[in-house]
């Protein structure tokens, strides 16, 4: 009587344990998406002052020697700022124009495979506009993370 007891319980906490495992990742995607409606119009406020401050203040800065490393430190942490608002960006548009499987299989690539589906999703929609800024945001993440690690190299120590 134990013994079936013992198997019973288990075949009936394993279906459950089963939809808990699978709601994990649907509730990180729902959270992911409401997170980013909430953040992206802060974000895209602080890209477009993160990058006036990169033109304005921190590249003719980088011509100092002494100056080098902070520039290199502060435009690493720029293209973070790029890099989340351009993630951000890519996974509200694959989710309002694709879905949430669109959403699921860029996750799946490495968790910035949504970019590149928005920014298809986008070209086959004719939204040039958002494919534009998914495109300029990216240039500017890798931009300024290349030029930081070039301005390190450079810099005196």
């Amino acid at each position: 009587m134990r013994d079936w007891l013992k198997n019973a319980g288990g075949l009936i906490l394993a279906p459950i344990v089963f939809v808990m495992l699978l709601a994990i990742p649907a509730l990180f995607i729902v959270g992911a998406e409401k997170l980013s409606i909430w953040l992206l119009p802060w974000l895209m406020s602080a890209s477009a002052l993160a990058m006036g401050m990169l033109i304005i203040v921190l590249l003719p800065l980088s011509f100092f020697r002494r100056l080098r490393s902070f520039v290199s430190v502060t435009v690493l942490i720029i293209s973070y700022v790029f890099g989340l608002t351009v993630w951000m960006e890519g996974l509200l548009l694959t989710m309002a124009l694709w879905g949430t499987l669109a959403v699921v299989f860029g996750l799946f690539l490495a968790g910035v495979g949504v970019v590149p589906i928005a920014m298809l999703a986008t070209l086959i929609n004719g939204m040039w506009g958002h494919l534009l800024e998914l495109v300029g945001l990216t240039v500017l993440a890798f931009g300024s993370r290349f030029f930081s690690l070039w301005l390190a190299g450079k810099a005196e120590l």
